[in-house]
């Protein structure tokens, strides 16, 4: 019975290793031989380059062997058994989910003697399917980044796309459908998640991410769910200390306007866009208790730490549809049937609409906070309307840090601490949309992420090692107004409204993770399982319908030029076709405040 109950329990580990683990290590593997055949017994001893720390395992009797759950970074490995010469590989380029395949051949001759090779990075995977590149820390740091964004390099990867009409795909794929993780952990907006490699809460920087490495076909089960996979890791201190200052300025001095903007005489869009911050990194010494040996330990902790903060001062270009001063007054022009144009007065009691003013709420409330006269004609029909361009503010303030504690207490237990904020405040003219005139737009959108990650690695023997990672991701984004909402909205014809519409909203959302990622390896056999499991968690705060709108307009039911109206001679001298009709019901109907239909809604707060 109790036999039954281990091979049910390895059955239910495998199973849950399909949909689990998450982690963000790489691998080491290999085989080592001489000119005689594979070598049985040969030890092989892997020591981190950044810390020191060393694994050590022996070849099975097939030659081969496994070095599971290695952070990424180089590494030196020497492989040594009696009568061959040590075998000594430095600088092998340990990659975040990537195996490495080291395959030695020894030398005949004294233990003590050493061959070494510079083993450098894999360049091509041969012992696996997965189809993966791994974009590095140098490649991040000394490549030119837009805002220092380091997922914009994901866009370089062979079947990657991106373009106007969709989200960055990879292979095709729907952008949901990749999984994007930070140290193991889940860092897309699992909200909205149709921008997942394109946006992070998070947001990754140049130099907060050691590395991160795109996986676009054949992913193995250990990924977790996604067809795709972006696995990035943050950076770890060393035995030495390192550290980098950085100052960073873009200036619409030093740019050109664009022909439209010259065109209207408007000013090229004001842009001045400071990005600086520091980082560190390094041994960190621990106190060390009990008797006899040293007070503190001075090779067991490392850390590292980034802070950034960005500073835009920037303006976009809007362009919005306003009356003629003509149309202010209530004058209709059109052209009729014979091109001729001709002006005919909407407010006229002879058109039997009984709008014979403007509407002294439509007057005051819209007509007098729109400019009277435009600069463009890339908007409105030049007959009754015409277009306004003018620059607005699209600032964007962020301050991010992040921190790495690694302790490798020992060959058998090493545990590491990540921790990430971001506190943005962003200006969104693109909310606005096509309304409001303002210099500064009315919606903004502030909010606070933070990641925690913690990880406790077990290498019991040099057969078995265990992962336990816990992650999580709590984001915080609010859309918010800059002045307090009326108590109605009306809707338009005609023209952009002096008035945004858009209401506060936002979304509390928290990805909670847990995940256990083991291997075990007897004989000629390696076997991986875990389990992850994930949990996400939203509320949603929205505003959205809860103001009355009052849509201006006509129809059956409202006052409006009829018809016969239109086909008066005396009225429309002329002649005037359809499309004219309709602008010419519709500048009635804003002028006169003419309301077709009303629309509001509400959020349930006791079901």
């Amino acid at each position: 019975m109790r036999k039954l109950l281990l091979a049910a329990t390895a059955l239910c580990l495998l199973a849950a290793s399909a949909m689990a683990q998450g982690s963000s290590t790489g691998r080491l593997v290999g085989t080592v031989s001489s000119t005689d055949g594979v070598i049985a017994g040969a030890s092989v001893t892997v020591t981190s380059n950044q810390t020191g720390t060393t694994r050590s395992v022996t070849t099975n009797e097939e030659g081969t062997y496994t070095v599971p759950q290695l952070e990424n970074g180089t590494y030196t490995v020497a492989i040594s058994a009696p009568g061959f010469k040590t075998y000594n590989a430095t600088e092998l380029k340990i990659d975040t989910n990537r195996e490495y395949s080291l395959n030695a051949t020894l030398e005949i001759g004294n233990i003590s003697e050493t061959v070494t090779v510079t083993a450098g990075a894999d360049v091509v995977n041969t012992t696996n399917a997965e189809l993966s590149n791994t974009v590095t820390e140098r490649q991040i740091v000394e490549l030119p980044l837009a805002n220092r964004d380091a997922l914009v390099l994901i866009q370089l990867q062979p079947g990657i796309s991106s373009n106007g009409a969709q989200n960055t795909s990879i292979n095709g794929q729907r952008p949901s459908m990749t999984n994007l993780t930070r140290d193991g952990i889940n860092i897309q907006d699992n909200f909205i998640r149709q921008n997942t490699v394109d946006f992070s809460p998070t947001r990754p920087g140049a130099d907060d991410i050691a590395e991160f490495t795109v996986t676009s076909q054949n992913a193995g089960a250990d990924r977790g769910y996604g067809a795709s996979q972006v696995n990035a890791v943050t950076p770890r201190g060393s035995s030495e200390f390192h550290g980098a200052l950085w100052a960073y300025n873009r200036n619409s001095a030093l740019a050109a306007n664009n022909f439209f903007n010259n065109a209207n005489r408007v000013a090229r869009p004001y842009l001045n866009r400071n990005q600086f911050g520091g980082k560190i990194g390094g041994p960190l010494p621990l106190p060390r208790f009990g008797e006899g040996g040293p007070s503190l330990w001075e090779d067991k902790a490392f850390f590292f730490g980034t802070w950034e903060r960005l500073l835009t001062r920037s303006s976009s270009s809007r362009t919005r549809t306003i009356l003629l001063p003509s149309a202010r007054q209530g004058l209709f022009t059109y052209r009729d049937n014979a091109g001729v144009v001709r002006t005919i007065n909407l407010l006229s009691p002879a058109l039997g609409t009984g709008i014979t003013a403007i509407n002294p709420l439509i007057q005051s409330r819209f007509i007098a906070n729109t400019p009277e006269a435009g600069n463009t004609t890339v908007a409105g029909d030049q007959l009754n309307t015409t277009g306004f361009r003018f620059n607005q503010a699209a600032n964007n303030d962020r301050d991010a840090m992040t921190f790495r504690f690694d302790v490798d207490a020992n060959a058998r237990h090493s545990v590491n601490l990540v921790f990430n904020r971001n506190d943005e405040f962003t200006l969104r003219p693109d909310i606005d949309a096509t309304q409001g005139f303002g210099t500064s737009p009315v919606v903004s959108d502030a909010g606070t992420t933070n990641l925690y990650v913690a990880v406790w690695r077990y290498t019991p023997t040099p057969s078995f090692t265990n992962e336990v990672r816990a992650g999580w991701l709590d984001s915080f984004p609010v859309f918010s107004r800059a002045v307090d909402a009326p108590a109605n909205f009306f809707t338009l014809t005609s023209i952009s409204s002096p008035e945004v519409t858009t209401l506060p909203q936002g979304r509390d959302t928290n990805t909670y993770n847990f995940q256990d990622n083991a291997e075990y390896i007897r004989g000629n056999h390696s076997l991986r399982f875990g389990f992850q499991g994930q949990l996400f968690r939203v509320n949603r705060l929205n505003d959205a319908g809860i103001v009355p709108t009052l849509t201006l307009g006509v129809n059956a039911n409202t006052p409006q030029i009829t018809t016969a109206a239109f086909t008066n001679p005396a009225l429309f001298p002329g002649g005037i076709n359809t499309t004219q009709r309709t602008a010419a019901n519709n500048l009635l109907a804003l002028l006169g405040g003419i309301v077709s239909s009303a629309t509001q809604t509400f959020n349930v707060t006791d079901p």
